[in-house]
């Protein structure tokens, strides 16, 4: 399922209501986040938001603004590519790991078919 280069990216998925005080509860238990100083996680807290992907729902597609990091709270996002008709899966991230932008990325477009594979919490911050 590659989708058109010429789509445009839109907010996905579902937002989430929570406190501050509830959304650095579950920063500070994620495996990657958990560690960070607590200035840090409110710095994260302050500038993203919680939001649920619905199962299949398309995250990243080739052409697709790479603008979000992505923490995953809760279930499964998979990567895949096409080529020459055929399908592969490339790359997966599960609960507990973050994914998408970085602040040192140089990434501008996607390049990959990016679905949550299953219904996925996530926490997410906007370049």
């Amino acid at each position: 399922m590659t989708l058109p280069a010429t789509a445009m990216r839109t907010p996905h998925g579902t937002i989430l209501t929570a406190s501050d005080e509830e959304i650095l509860a579950r920063l500070s238990a994620h495996r990657a986040l958990g560690g960070a100083p607590r200035e840090e996680l409110e710095w994260l807290v302050a500038h993203g938001e919680l939001r649920r992907l619905n199962s299949g729902e398309v995250v990243g597609a080739p052409g697709w603004e790479a603008n979000e990091l992505i923490v995953l709270l809760t279930g499964r996002i998979t990567v895949y590519q096409s080529r020459q008709g055929s399908r592969r899966r490339v790359a997966e991230w599960h609960a507990g790991e973050v994914t998408g932008l970085y602040p040192y990325s140089r990434m501008k477009n996607g390049v990959s078919d990016v679905i949550a594979e299953v219904e996925t919490d996530t926490f997410i911050v906007m370049r």
